[in-house]
């Protein structure tokens, strides 16, 4: 939560110390994505595909791991990996409703949470 309250640094720090904690922890891919989110508000689109990528390596089956990458992609300026990384995620859930990704990405600034749909929708995300 505290990548998407705007405490992104400190985010990014108490992932990385708890994924070195618990270094077989089998849902380590939820804090690889919220290093992802937190990378991504910090403006480093690089680092956050690779943690996201991280992520889908753990988690493949995960939708929203796809579309975060989507989104990293973009970010980066690749659009064809980002509309490839949005096919797969909407070919894994069709129907991921606005509502769902709002329910699913509690940005406290509003212009967080509309600068990654943008971003997503650019990608061909068309929730």
């Amino acid at each position: 939560l505290l990548a998407f309250r705007g405490n992104a640094e400190e985010a990014l720090a108490l992932n990385a110390e708890a994924l070195s904690l618990s270094p077989t922890d089998p849902h380590d891919w939820l804090w690889l994505r919220s290093m992802s989110i937190a990378a991504l508000r910090l403006g480093h689109p690089d680092e956050a595909l690779t943690h996201a990528q991280n992520a889908l390596t753990r988690r493949p089956d995960f939708f929203f791991l796809h579309l975060q990458a989507a989104v990293c992609r973009q970010k980066i300026g690749d659009h064809q990996a980002a509309c490839t990384a949005c096919k797969h995620g909407m070919e894994m859930n069709a129907h991921y409703s606005l509502a769902a990704l709002k329910w699913g990405h509690p940005f406290v600034n509003d212009h967080e949470l509309e600068d990654f749909v943008t971003t997503l929708r650019d990608a061909g995300w068309i929730g």
